[in-house]
């Protein structure tokens, strides 16, 4: 498969997963997704994929490069970052309070009989 052929593929992905990107953003917005950490942590990831998709598209189709589309690329890279690390946080979270539930559920072994009593 030739590189222009790759090209081609790319733009033909990029321009409906930045539009699927913003309505998935527009829909969510209809809920309350501030109320839970969750709710906030996807608005804020969601939002920020679809800022990433649609200025990579805006590239693609402008070839634009001046400081300030730059500058607002390194902002959506960095807000991308910042959200996948609060993901990361809550799955570590969401693993040791998993953890924590699992061991008051276990049953508790009956106390092994004490030798002085045999």
């Amino acid at each position: 498969m030739s590189q222009e052929v790759l090209r081609w593929i790319r733009g033909a992905l990029i321009f409906p997963a930045a539009l699927v990107g913003i309505a998935s953003v527009i829909v969510y917005s209809r809920v309350q997704w501030w109320r839970s950490v969750m709710g906030r942590h996807i608005f804020t990831y969601m939002t920020l994929i679809a800022v990433v998709l649609t200025l990579s598209a805006i590239r693609l189709v402008t070839a634009h490069d001046s400081w300030w589309f730059t500058l607002l690329q390194v902002v959506a890279f960095a807000g991308v970052l910042l959200a996948m690390t609060h993901r990361l946080y809550l799955l570590i979270q969401a693993q040791r309070e998993d953890d924590r539930a699992e061991k008051r559920l276990r049953p508790v072994p009956p106390p092994a009989p004490r030798k002085d009593t045999l």
